[in-house]
């Protein structure tokens, strides 16, 4: 794979992750002017793609996207970066990053944990932003080893 393309998977599937753009264009039709949205697959993308469904780049190829506004850390070469622009970033977006395969030095593929938000929320954590094993584990424990809360027996009257 090209250096600025990761992956990743999610629900047992592998999924290509790169910078994509949105290009406005302007065009008229019946005396009218309409704005016309396009998206370009770079050829290293395409080439990955057409690799992973074993087809042939003549053929039309149907994908499936996972699509999010990128802010200026998704998009960075880490190859050509300085390491500390990567360390200086909040922790939320080195997960998000690794989650994404486009960490640098990325040594392993996250997997994804198919859990309801409302089994995340019950942990005390937030399903809205990357979560960690070590942390599940540790409210997991946390709500497990709680002291059970011991009501005094009250005595038979004699």
């Amino acid at each position: 794979m090209d250096e600025w393309i990761g992956s990743t998977r999610f629900a047992g599937r592998k999924y290509v992750v790169a910078p994509l753009l949105i290009k406005p264009r302007r065009v008229k039709a019946k005396g009218r002017e309409y704005i016309q949205h396009i998206i370009y697959i770079p050829r290293p993308i395409a080439k990955t793609l057409y690799t992973l469904a074993e087809r042939s780049p003549e053929e039309e190829l149907p994908i499936l996207a996972l699509i999010t506004p990128a802010t200026w850390f998704h998009v960075l070469n880490w190859k050509q970066e300085p390491i500390h622009a990567y360390n200086q970033l909040p922790r939320e977006i080195k997960l998000e990053l690794q989650a994404l395969g486009l960490a640098p030095k990325h040594e392993h593929m996250p997997l994804t944990i198919l859990a309801k938000p409302q089994e995340i929320k019950e942990l005390g954590l937030d399903p809205s932003k990357p979560i960690t094993l070590e942390e599940i584990m540790k409210k997991i424990l946390e709500k497990t080893m709680k002291p059970a809360i011991v009501k005094p027996v009250s005595q038979p009257k004699q």
